[in-house]
């Protein structure tokens, strides 16, 4: 489902955090946002899911306004997997993940066949299922955050929010994920996701979209707006960018120089 948002301003405190923003994704990309820490991103992310309130401008999923979707049919366009969740009672990750099938049931229904399937389904893409038995309390917080995407995953919406995805996860595990990301945009999910890591974009993204003090500097496929400049001015650092010519073809790098 695309995702439409224009001249997004917000404010906490009279202090503006996002400036005019204007962006679209697409149904089938994946969409990197880079930036510090501070930047915007979080606050961005939360106006897409209608959690902020008070925005001005537009945002718009699938073509109707956040603003005006229910909480469950905002739930059914749209699934949000944020950076950590430390877990406040110690429920099987079986149970995790159904909770993100909750969207389908009525006030009093519990979740049934076809939402374990989509349950186990979600678990088995990103290799858990073997852990369905296991209290999320039990597990590492590496594969409390597999979880977290499976139970989004689950949720069957038409767009992933992902905040720093990868965070917790080891660097085998966040090839896998992010591989699994790149996938599901194949399959004509529209996934927005925020890193800090500007290989990752080389890698799995469509486009990046760069956010500096609350506006967006950059908007383009990596190979055009990821350069050695826009890494300056993001992270005010030296950086290389490098090519190498591979089997799988070239794939660009990013090497600081400080």
């Amino acid at each position: 489902m695309p995702i439409e948002v224009k001249n997004l301003k917000f404010s906490y405190s009279g202090h503006d955090v996002l400036k005019g923003v204007d962006f679209r994704a697409e149904k089938g990309e994946l969409v990197s946002v880079l930036g510090c820490n501070g930047a915007g991103k979080s606050t961005l992310f939360r106006c897409i899911l209608g959690l902020q309130q008070g925005f001005r401008g537009d945002v718009n999923i699938d073509g109707s306004d956040v603003r005006t979707l229910s909480r469950k049919c905002l739930a059914s366009r749209v699934a949000y997997i944020p950076q950590s969740s430390e877990p406040t009672f110690n429920y099987t990750v079986m149970d995790a993940v159904l909770m993100g099938t909750t969207g389908t049931l009525g006030m009093t229904e519990s979740p049934g066949k076809k939402q374990i399937e989509s349950a186990r389904y979600a678990m088995h893409e990103l290799g858990i299922e073997d852990k369905a038995d296991r209290g999320v309390a039990q597990i590492s917080g590496g594969e409390r955050q597999l979880v977290l995407i499976a139970r989004a995953l689950a949720q069957n919406a038409g767009t992933l929010i992902m905040d720093e995805p990868t965070a917790n996860l080891d660097y085998g595990n966040q090839h896998h994920v992010l591989k699994f990301c790149r996938r599901l945009a194949e399959k004509g999910y529209t996934v927005l996701m925020s890193t800090h890591n500007p290989e990752h974009s080389f890698r799995y993204a469509n486009k990046v979209l760069a956010l500096k003090n609350g506006r967006i500097i950059a908007d383009g496929t990596p190979e055009k707006v990821l350069d050695e400049s826009l890494i300056e001015k993001l992270y005010g650092i030296h950086a290389r960018v490098t090519e190498t010519v591979t089997e799988i073809g070239t794939i660009r790098s990013c090497i600081t120089m400080d």
